[in-house]
């Protein structure tokens, strides 16, 4: 009797060390969802290092700066006459 209850502890202890809250397949999915969140740390990382690098050029070249005025915000200059073209209504 005894050896029959050692192993059904012994099996309840394996499984519990598989699934369990803290057990085998848990820390498995922990290792993922890190790697995952490290590369997202990574890929931010670098875009604000390409963000930086942008944000300063529209401090320092006023071309750039002119540049991404007209083409985002739509703005001109003063004496300039803005045109916009619409395609016709299909018929």
């Amino acid at each position: 009797m005894l050896r029959y209850a050692l192993w059904i502890v012994s099996g309840v202890l394996m499984v519990n060390a598989l699934v369990g809250e803290k057990g085998y397949l848990a820390r498995l999915q922990a290792r993922q969802e890190q790697s995952k969140a490290e590369d997202n740390l990574h890929r931010l990382r670098a875009d604000n290092a390409r963000l930086r690098v942008e944000a300063e050029r529209l401090r320092r070249d006023p071309a750039m700066l002119e540049s991404v005025a007209r083409e985002e915000l739509g703005l001109i200059r003063p004496g300039e006459t803005l045109i916009t073209l619409r395609d016709r209504p299909k018929q």
